[in-house]
């Protein structure tokens, strides 16, 4: 894969130089936990767990 998987696994064991990719794949507001949160709202009718992703990728700063 041209190097793409040892990125991928450097991310995910949080030894890659870009430290917050890490948080992207493993935190409290990672991808897996809105894609949750979208697909559990559609599934239960309730738009309470609604949550833009692409708005929360836009406002999201990285610092240091």
């Amino acid at each position: 894969m041209n190097g793409k998987l040892d990125v991928a696994i450097q991310i995910f064991n949080n030894k890659y130089p870009k430290r917050f990719l890490h948080q992207l794949v493993s935190s409290q507001l990672d991808m897996d936990r809105l894609d949750y949160l979208k697909r559990d709202s559609f599934y239960s009718g309730v738009s309470e767990g609604v949550v833009s992703n692409q708005r929360i990728i836009k406002m999201l700063d990285v610092v240091e």
